[in-house]
C-alpha cells in the first residue's frame, strides 16, 4: 500500500538519514541533500513531530466538542414542542398544541408571558424541525444514538 511506503521513506529520512547527519531538503520538483549536526536534525524532527501530535489532538478536541455541542442540541430539541412546557412543572393547563393557557396556580397569563412562551415555542418548533430534516430517515432516536457512538469512540482514541 502506498501509504505505508510512504511511511517507511519517511522513517528513513527522519531516523537513519537522521542519525547519520543527512538533511533532505524536498522541493516541488527535487531534493537537495545536505550534512548537517545529527543531534540538530533529530531535535527539528522531534519538533516536528510534537507539532503534528499537538495539531491532531486539537482536531481531536475539536471534533469531540462539535459533536457534544450536536448531541445537546439534538437531546433538547427530540423533545416535541407540543411536550416542551409540560415537562417544566410550572404552567396548569395547555391548548391542543401544548402550549401554556394558565400558571399552576391557575391564574391567566400574562400578555408577556404569553408572548415569551410563543416566541419559546416558535423556537422550538424550528429546533425540532431542523433534527428531524438532520436525521432523515433514520429517525431521530437512530440519529442521537449515532451520535452517542461517534462521541464515545472519538474519547477512546
Amino acid at each position: 500500500d502506498s501509504r505505508d511506503f510512504l511511511k517507511f521513506c519517511d522513517d528513513i529520512r527522519d531516523e537513519t538519514l537522521a542519525n547519520l547527519g543527512i538533511r533532505v531538503e524536498d522541493s516541488a520538483d527535487s531534493s537537495v541533500w545536505k550534512m548537517d549536526d545529527p543531534e540538530a536534525i533529530r531535535k527539528e524532527v522531534e519538533e516536528k513531530r510534537q507539532k503534528a501530535t499537538e495539531a491532531a489532538e486539537k482536531k481531536l478536541r475539536t471534533k469531540c466538542e462539535k459533536l457534544e455541542t450536536d448531541l445537546k442540541k439534538a437531546q433538547q430539541s427530540r423533545i416535541p414542542s407540543s411536550e416542551w412546557f409540560k415537562d417544566a412543572g410550572k404552567w396548569g393547563s395547555y391548548d391542543a398544541d401544548g402550549k401554556p393557557l394558565t400558571t399552576k396556580e391557575g391564574e391567566e397569563l400574562s400578555k408577556s408571558q404569553q408572548k415569551a412562551i410563543a416566541k419559546e415555542l416558535k423556537s422550538r418548533q424550528q429546533a425540532y424541525e431542523k433534527l428531524v430534516k438532520t436525521a432523515g430517515e433514520k429517525g431521530i432516536d437512530a440519529y442521537v444514538a449515532e451520535l452517542e457512538r461517534q462521541l464515545s469512540e472519538l474519547k477512546l482514541q
